[in-house]
């Protein structure tokens, strides 16, 4: 495949480079026009094309031991990941990576700095005598309001963090009970975690991966897919349409390479049902990641979910960050249910200084999880959420290793 910019002084020209360069059979990929902002300087237009000019080998020409060479593949998966793909590269991403990564560091700090304004909050209160109505408890039961500053500690809303110390306010049960009855109602407002399954049908299973931008929706459906072929042996099939984004496209079909899967690209409505028939037949899953749709643009989630609702028996899946403020998380959620039906994937867990935010999103929404994600790795930084986990991450009860290995 063959993928080049071109720059001109109008679109017309600029096409006509394509048609020149590339031929015909071209497809533009993007758009982008650019005025002039000063006296001396020119608007411009640049047209990046795709021209499919690779053919796929014919079969192989000796039989060989499949699994060998599977496995030889899948030892470059983790090579693959640790460095930017070509293709990400091209797009000049690094800018990006630091302008997140200085993002984050931001937040951890003023997370912390929150914390610590809280904490010195408190210890004036106690040696003032003056407390907050809303912190402090009619019968002054000393479990619950300390279960209760656990909570809020650890990002937990207000309004969940009452409702949870709520039942024990009005017990007289030594600390250890309080702690145990609001662990126990944590894990159940989690609730039993949906992995994906396949069951033995004649046609694949399909999937389709939901989400704003930059959450990590095409990594996550490739540790899936790794996990499938290598743990379940089952046969893959990809399509995006992820077009805006030549990156995406270009990661994903290396990942085809590696896993011996067909990746098929749809740039409309009808290319991606069409995609789908193709594969659907001679594939056990089918994987479909989307293009980021922001919660505020409500004009794209309904297209998507056109997309989605002429597709029989498709599950999906929407993708988050945990890296994403509290109020966004749950209101993207909430936008979402307007349209589908889905479970949710969380990533980026090693990014994120607590877990009060996976209680908070189960307990408002009642949407069910799924995976959690915890690094870069293929197929490993992927397991199922442990509610338990959380539950004792949250109350300080256990260690901060909230994935277990999937089954």
């Amino acid at each position: 495949m063959i993928i080049k910019t071109f720059t001109a002084k109008t679109e017309g020209e600029a096409l006509e480079k394509v048609r020149e360069e590339l031929g015909e059979g071209a497809m533009i990929a993007n758009i982008k026009k650019y005025k002039g902002r000063g006296i001396f300087s020119k608007s411009k237009v640049e047209i990046t094309a795709i021209k499919d000019g690779v053919k796929k080998d014919s079969k192989k020409e000796a039989e060989v031991n499949e699994k060998n060479i599977f496995l030889e593949k899948m030892g470059n998966v983790k090579k693959l990941m640790k460095v930017e793909s070509k293709a990400q590269k091209k797009e000049n991403n690094e800018k990006t990576d630091e302008n997140e990564k200085i993002i984050r560091e931001l937040q951890e700090k003023i997370t912390k700095s929150n914390r610590l304004v809280s904490i010195l909050t408190k210890d004036v209160v106690e040696l003032t005598g003056k407390a907050e109505p809303k912190n402090k408890f009619e019968n002054k039961h000393k479990q619950a309001e300390e279960i209760y500053q656990k909570l809020i500690e650890e990002n937990v809303l207000e309004p969940v963090a009452r409702a949870l110390v709520e039942s024990i306010e009005k017990e007289n049960i030594d600390i250890k009970m309080c702690y145990k009855k609001v662990y126990s109602d944590i894990v159940n407002i989690i609730g039993e975690v949906e992995a994906i399954t396949v069951k033995n049908n004649t046609e694949g299973k399909g999937v389709m991966f939901l989400g704003p931008t930059g959450v990590g929706k095409t990594t996550t459906l490739a540790k899936l897919a790794s996990k499938f072929s290598i743990e379940d042996n089952l046969q893959i099939g990809f399509i995006t349409s992820d077009t805006y984004r030549i990156a995406a496209v270009d990661q994903l079909k290396i990942y085809g390479d590696i896993l011996d899967a067909d990746v098929l690209v749809s740039y409309e409505k009808d290319d991606l049902i069409e995609s789908y028939k193709k594969l659907k037949n001679n594939v056990d899953i089918v994987l479909i990641d989307t293009a980021g749709r922001s919660h505020k643009n409500l004009k794209e989630v309904k297209e998507l979910e056109e997309i989605a609702s002429s597709i029989k028996g498709l599950d999906k899946y929407l993708v988050l960050s945990l890296t994403t403020k509290t109020e966004d998380l749950i209101s993207i959620i909430q936008t979402y249910a307007e349209y589908f039906d889905f479970k949710i994937i969380l990533t980026k867990e090693d990014e994120t200084l607590s877990f009060g935010d996976i209680l908070n999103m189960s307990y408002m929404t009642q949407k069910k999880m799924s995976y959690i994600t915890n690094g870069q790795n293929v197929p490993e930084d992927i397991k199922l959420l442990d509610a338990k986990k959380i539950a004792e991450s949250i109350l300080g009860l256990g260690d901060n290793n909230v994935c277990r290995p999937s089954r």
